[in-house]
């Protein structure tokens, strides 16, 4: 018998399916994520609806205010980091595994959908997270509906 030392959750699915589809994918008129420009340091990001807005929080420890730009084209929202590299990684060249490397920085893009008020979008950083406040245009506000079960 053969068993694998390691598990990925998502094999057998459609890589390009998982990574540029789903649920997110299709609020913001198009493909999440596209072409992260990392050797592999890609952030969580949880996306949050309410009434009025939309609110991107980007899991981003270890990083200043002055590290991030985020810039809008074409109603193609922005987020990329860069850093110099630390002093951690200058002092210690040789490391063994290394799965963290914030001086690669980041860089993560959403289609953003046309209910986003893109004249108002706002950005705090506080404890590691990037909260990108995405506001809606007066009258697309969600109308919500409860669907009883039977």
């Amino acid at each position: 018998m053969c068993y694998r030392k390691s598990f990925h959750p998502h094999w057998g699915m459609d890589k390009e399916k998982f990574m540029h589809g789903g649920h997110f994918g299709r609020h913001f008129g198009g493909q999440m994520a596209r072409h992260p420009r990392s050797r592999g340091y890609f952030p969580p990001v949880n996306v949050l609806e309410a009434d009025d807005k939309y609110e991107l929080y980007v899991y981003a420890p270890g990083l200043a205010k002055s590290d991030f730009n985020i810039n809008l084209k074409d109603d193609v929202l922005t987020i990329a980091t860069r850093r110099q590299e630390s002093d951690l990684a200058a002092a210690n060249p040789n490391w063994r595994r290394q799965e963290y490397r914030p001086e690669d920085g980041f860089e993560r893009s959403f289609v953003l959908n046309e209910k986003v008020d893109t004249a108002n979008i706002s950005a705090n950083y506080t404890d590691g997270v990037l909260v990108v406040a995405l506001p809606k245009l007066p009258g697309t506000e969600t109308k919500r509906q409860d669907v009883y079960v039977a």
